[in-house]
């Protein structure tokens, strides 16, 4: 019988733990570099400006969700390289056209070709920024789950520094600058550019020149009938997730003020960081091991289980501590004019801890044949969020209680979803008699 250390030293040399221990530091570093940079942005910048920049993401987020149709997930279903290699160039395809479509659009709309009295409202000229957004944000989702599917992860700790810090210096040095929301914005946009850079110099290294010689149109025709499903169900569901999020800062915009947007956009890029810390890594490298074990109900459902039971552990303690501190903490650490976003937080962290503990069923969903299901989940999330948030807005007039009805309808859609999927993975595990031959 070996040792405490040997088992231990045994458990890490397995690939799930290995490739978890390597993404997770790069996520620490990466989430502790923007904790740390968020006290400085709050005094460089004030709420109308970090709402502003807000509204800029939250525009972009939606079509951005919807660039790739989705395609990229592929590569996680397929061994084959030349497959990897057209899935990507399908997925970049349909990633360029949303941007074109989304410059097309805010053309019109800044200058208001159909003559409809509304050139872009607060935002003016600064909605130029939004096809360049939803561009470089899908390129650098498709760069990354190529390394993913490689198991390359040290090349993904590296990508994931190379944002961050990129974007924190930009946005720090354009906050000393005084330039305004556009320094948020911009700074975001470098960090995302320079990530993108890496990514596509490692693919091309990786696939060299017999790889380039690979792409068809013909194959990339073959590939997008046979993984249709993907366009057809997690796109829409992943749109209508998308729109959920996104739901809160647009309606604060429209029932309140700028300034609104900029207290949730700061109790957001705080209450966030657990699940970029642990949730998505987790959950990347959950995606490919479920990819390795696609024959295997016994070991998918156990390592659903462990996921979630470990994010639940991991994030219960942080977020009970927003609920009953959260004014307090958000006062001290980035000033008094940021004491009301600790009242947003307080009703945000039900939902940042729902989500956070449904990012492994999101992605065993996958694998278990509920693109449907989530599609539908989504378009009542959505209905039922962005209901809650109008009607309480209307009723009480009050920014707080109409997020809080937000939190509550979407906690609530969330965990049911979570309850689904394990419902689903449980009924499908082998018989106990093949369990134990």
């Amino acid at each position: 019988m070996g040792t405490t250390g040997e088992r231990l030293r045994a458990a890490f040399r397995g690939s799930f733990l290995r490739s978890l221990a390597i993404l997770s530091s790069a996520a620490v570093i990466q989430n502790a570099l923007v904790l740390a940079a968020s006290p400085i942005l709050s005094r460089l910048f004030t709420p109308d400006e970090f709402g502003i920049a807000g509204l800029i993401y939250a525009i972009a987020a939606v079509p951005m969700t919807a660039g790739s149709a989705h395609y990229y997930l592929a590569v996680t279903q397929t061994a084959k390289r030349v497959e990897w290699i057209n899935v990507i160039a399908l997925s970049m395809f349909f990633i360029s056209l949303t941007s074109v479509l989304a410059a097309i659009i805010t053309v019109i709309v800044h200058f208001d070709l159909l003559q409809t009295g509304d050139t872009g409202g607060q935002l003016g000229s600064l909605i130029f920024w939004i096809p360049g957004s939803i561009f470089l944000e899908s390129s650098l989702n498709i760069g990354r789950i190529w390394e993913l599917r490689r198991a390359n992860y040290r090349s993904l700790f590296r990508n994931r520094l190379i944002e961050t810090v990129s974007m924190i210096a930009a946005q720090v040095l354009a906050g000393f600058l005084g330039v305004g929301p556009v320094g948020l914005i911009v700074g975001r946009m470098l960090g995302m550019g320079a990530a993108c850079a890496d990514a596509f110099l490692g693919i091309i290294r990786s696939i060299g020149r017999r790889g380039r010689r690979a792409l068809h149109i013909g194959k990339m025709k073959q590939l997008a009938r046979r993984y249709w499903r993907f366009p057809a169900y997690t796109t829409p569901a992943e749109l209508l997730g998308s729109l959920s999020r996104q739901i809160p800062p647009l309606f604060l915009g429209a029932y309140f003020t700028v300034e609104a947007v900029g207290l949730y956009w700061l109790a957001n890029r705080v209450l966030e960081r657990p699940s970029l810390l642990f949730g998505r890594e987790i959950s990347r490298v959950l995606l490919q091991e479920l990819a390795d074990k696609q024959d295997s109900s016994k070991e998918s459902l156990a390592l659903l289980a462990k996921t979630t039971l470990a994010l639940t552990a991991l994030s219960l303690p942080p977020f009970s501590f927003v609920i009953l501190l959260g004014p307090w903490v958000f006062s001290v650490a980035f000033g008094d004019v940021w004491l009301h976003a600790g009242d947003y937080a307080r009703w945000m962290s039900l939902i940042s801890f729902a989500q956070l503990i449904a990012l492994p069923s999101r992605t065993a969903a996958l694998f278990n044949g509920l693109q449907r299901m989530q599609a539908l989940l989504e378009t009542g999330r959505a209905l039922a969020g962005a209901a809650a948030i109008a009607v309480a807005a209307e009723l009480s007039g009050d920014d707080i209680i109409a997020m809080a009805a937000f939190c509550v309808v979407q906690t609530v859609i969330v965990l049911l979803f979570v309850l689904i999927t394990f419902l689903v993975a449980w009924k499908r595990r082998p018989p106990r008699a093949d369990l134990n031959p």
